[in-house]
């Protein structure tokens, strides 16, 4: 996780960096593919990131796909 936040820290347009620390956060980086039980706090740090990777890349389909799973699965 640090190092993804810290190249994030030294490139922050680059979107795909704030997918991919929004699935570590969400437990999207599981084998499975399946977002783990997460705690609020755990759910705003993951949304943070979806919504800026969206912001830099809104064309892209797999960050409202995983942000979608992310709202899903934490509203259970």
């Amino acid at each position: 996780m640090h190092d993804i936040s810290k190249a994030i820290e030294l490139d922050p347009s680059n979107a795909l960096y704030f997918e991919k620390r929004g699935k570590i956060v969400a437990g999207l980086e599981v084998e499975n593919k399946q977002l783990l039980h997460i705690n609020s706090q755990s759910f705003k740090k993951a949304l943070f990131d979806f919504n800026k990777a969206l912001e830099l890349e809104p064309e892209n389909a797999e960050f409202y796909r995983n942000r979608g799973m992310l709202f899903f699965n934490f509203r259970k």
